[in-house]
């Protein structure tokens, strides 16, 4: 599978950044409408996805970039995007139009865990280097190694 670059995912998190303050000016403004009749749940679906795929965008670019927290790595893409999402419920609680909801937040937390955990199996399986995930064999450094032990053993 081909690696893209840093650079693609970067732009990818910017533009889908830039996507969700439109989302936001327009529901913010009554042009985008946060309910839609027979969609149940139709604003914390929309909250699931756009902070879900800003969390996978926003890993991907930043790889492997993670924090421990009790013997956990937890990668800094949750971080920033959490805090993005602090802010938007925060701002929404300011305007009069609309109005924060812990279940909002609740669900750009769930797709967060969810998108970055597909980030992390994207990694694996197109082998971007992570040190969130375990070195394998199939690591270029690692081959090298493996052939100068054979041969050292052969001489």
């Amino acid at each position: 599978m081909k690696i893209l670059s840093n650079r693609f995912w970067i732009i990818a998190f910017a533009l889908m950044l830039l996507f969700i303050v439109a989302v936001t000016i327009g529901a913010d403004m009554r042009i985008i409408p946060t309910r839609v009749r027979g969609i149940p749940f139709f604003d914390k679906l929309g909250h699931f996805f756009l902070y879900g795929i800003l969390a996978f965008l926003l890993h991907l670019a930043l790889q492997p970039h993670a924090w421990r927290i009790a013997r956990i790595a937890v990668p800094l893409a949750v971080f920033i995007v959490g805090f993005l999402c602090i802010v938007d419920e925060t701002q929404q609680f300011f305007v009069g139009t609309r109005a924060a909801d812990l279940s909002d937040f609740a669900a750009d937390m769930a797709g967060i865990i969810v998108f970055v955990s597909l980030a992390e199996i994207y990694a694996r399986v197109a082998r971007l280097p992570n040190r969130l995930t375990p070195a394998t064999s199939e690591h270029p450094q690692m081959r090298n190694d493996s052939r100068a032990a054979r041969t050292h053993t052969r001489t």
